[in-house]
Protein backbone atom coordinates (compact mmCIF):
# COMPACT_ATOMS: atom_id res chain seq x y z
CA UNK A 1 0.00 0.00 0.00
CA UNK A 2 1.69 3.55 -0.98
CA UNK A 3 1.81 6.44 1.31
CA UNK A 4 -0.84 9.29 1.74
CA UNK A 5 -0.63 12.86 2.33
CA UNK A 6 -2.56 14.35 4.58
CA UNK A 7 -2.26 18.25 4.98
CA UNK A 8 -4.51 21.26 6.65
CA UNK A 9 -4.45 23.76 4.22
CA UNK A 10 -4.84 27.30 6.54
CA UNK A 11 -5.65 30.69 5.27
CA UNK A 12 -2.54 32.88 5.78
CA UNK A 13 0.97 33.68 4.50
CA UNK A 14 2.89 34.01 7.79
CA UNK A 15 4.44 30.75 7.64
CA UNK A 16 6.43 31.65 10.70
CA UNK A 17 3.28 32.60 13.19
CA UNK A 18 1.83 28.97 12.15
CA UNK A 19 5.27 27.54 12.99
CA UNK A 20 5.32 29.15 16.36
CA UNK A 21 1.84 28.08 17.07
CA UNK A 22 2.58 24.85 16.10
CA UNK A 23 5.60 24.66 18.40
CA UNK A 24 3.56 26.10 21.15
CA UNK A 25 0.72 23.07 20.16
CA UNK A 26 3.56 20.43 20.09
CA UNK A 27 5.40 21.28 23.75
CA UNK A 28 1.78 21.10 25.12
CA UNK A 29 0.36 17.69 23.53
CA UNK A 30 1.69 14.17 24.69
CA UNK A 31 4.99 13.17 25.20
CA UNK A 32 5.64 12.20 21.07
CA UNK A 33 4.12 15.77 20.28
CA UNK A 34 3.15 17.12 17.18
CA UNK A 35 5.29 16.76 13.79
CA UNK A 36 4.92 18.22 11.01
CA UNK A 37 5.63 20.05 8.04
CA UNK A 38 5.11 23.53 6.77
CA UNK A 39 5.17 24.57 3.17
CA UNK A 40 5.74 28.09 2.05
CA UNK A 41 2.41 29.84 1.39
CA UNK A 42 0.75 29.91 -1.94
CA UNK A 43 -1.71 32.60 -3.23
CA UNK A 44 -2.35 33.15 0.42
CA UNK A 45 -2.83 29.39 2.10
CA UNK A 46 -0.61 27.36 3.65
CA UNK A 47 -0.38 23.63 3.79
CA UNK A 48 0.77 22.10 7.18
CA UNK A 49 1.33 18.37 6.97
CA UNK A 50 1.25 16.43 10.36
CA UNK A 51 3.46 13.16 10.21
CA UNK A 52 0.69 10.76 11.32
CA UNK A 53 -2.60 10.99 9.92
CA UNK A 54 -3.87 10.25 13.93
CA UNK A 55 -2.43 13.81 14.65
CA UNK A 56 -4.55 15.20 12.22
CA UNK A 57 -7.68 15.73 14.12
CA UNK A 58 -6.03 17.50 17.54
CA UNK A 59 -4.15 19.34 15.09
CA UNK A 60 -7.12 21.21 13.29
CA UNK A 61 -8.76 21.12 17.32
CA UNK A 62 -5.99 22.87 18.10
CA UNK A 63 -5.91 25.50 15.41
CA UNK A 64 -9.77 26.23 15.02
CA UNK A 65 -9.48 26.70 19.17
CA UNK A 66 -7.92 29.75 18.59
CA UNK A 67 -9.03 33.09 17.17
CA UNK A 68 -6.32 33.86 14.52
CA UNK A 69 -2.60 32.28 15.56
CA UNK A 70 -1.02 34.59 12.95
CA UNK A 71 -1.66 37.44 11.21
Amino acid sequence: MGASNLSLQIRTEDRAGVIAFLEVAAASSPPVGFRFSVAEPINGWLAVYPAFVMEVERLAKAISGVSCCCS
